[in-house]
């Protein structure tokens, strides 16, 4: 048995069809993964934006609570 110019272009153009099948269907398994992946990372930002916020206040009430108990010191002792 030959394998004949025409079998080989059949194949090629098979194969050829599968490869874009399996490509296209890769793509559409992994594009929304995607858009999983980037709404994650901006929930994340968004969160640690929230995390350092929180602890800007907590060293402001620190701060403000020592300022009091300083001023309650003081004013028992007079």
């Amino acid at each position: 048995m030959t394998i004949t110019p025409e079998a080989i272009g059949i194949l090629l153009s098979v194969l050829a069809i599968l490869g874009g099948l399996i490509v296209w269907a890769m793509r559409a398994t992994v594009a929304p993964l995607q858009v999983v992946i980037e709404n994650n990372t901006a929930a994340m930002t968004h969160i640690m934006e929230i995390v350092d916020t929180h602890g800007e206040k907590l060293e402001n009430h620190s701060v403000r609570i020592t300022k009091i108990e300083t001023v309650h010191e003081i004013e028992e002792k007079e």
